[in-house]
């Protein structure tokens, strides 16, 4: 959690996973801990899908390990996100950072800004959205297609399609993407399985 800010008490409560699988217990007091290897984001989503799906939460957020964001910041991420009413939501990205789409880096002036989908890098769930998405990590080890075409097609089910950047917090993305061309275990590629889950989302 080096890349955390810890300038405050958080509002919420920390899940930190260990993707190697080597490490029994937490370096940090955390509420919630897994060590599990793991090969990429939907992997990690899956596992903790099944962690705590019987649990009492009303949001949950994904971290990534190379971005980087203060206590503070996530404290007014889901402020915001409660005050917007907010049902799928991601802080926007600071202009140094790596990234693959422009809408999702900062833009001065704006509170939140209305988007169809967030990254699979940072995103936020309500509960039930969460939920109903889990039983499907499982066709994406990397968890490409998940954001842009599983968790809106879900919400559109569910009728929660409120979703928005939050351009009042910003999170820096520190390292490049690392899932193109990689084949995972499944013999899929990360384009392999956007394809998946978009026919899995038509039908």
């Amino acid at each position: 959690m080096d890349h955390i800010h810890f300038d405050a008490e958080p509002e919420f409560d920390w899940l930190l996973y260990d993707y190697s699988g080597k490490v029994d217990q937490s370096p940090t007091e955390t509420p919630y801990y897994l060590s599990i290897k793991s090969e990429c984001k939907g992997d990690i989503m899956g596992n903790i899908y099944e962690e705590i799906k019987d649990k009492i939460f009303s949001h949950i957020g994904f971290l990534d390990d190379d971005l980087i964001i203060s206590v503070s910041d996530l404290n007014r991420l889901f402020f915001i996100a409660t005050i917007e009413k907010l049902d799928v939501f991601q802080p926007s990205l600071h202009h140094d950072s790596f990234y693959s789409f422009r809408q999702f880096i900062h833009k001065p002036g704006f509170l939140i800004k209305e988007t169809n989908w967030v990254e699979i890098m940072a995103p936020f769930y309500e509960k039930e959205i969460f939920l109903s998405i889990g039983p499907y990590f499982k066709y994406s080890i990397s968890g490409q297609g998940v954001d842009v075409y599983l968790v809106p097609t879900v919400q559109r089910l569910l009728g929660k399609t409120n979703t928005a950047v939050i351009h009042a917090v910003q999170l820096k993305h520190a390292r490049s993407l690392r899932t193109d061309n990689r084949v995972f275990s499944n013999g899929q590629t990360n384009l392999d399985e956007i394809r998946i889950i978009h026919e899995l989302c038509l039908k």
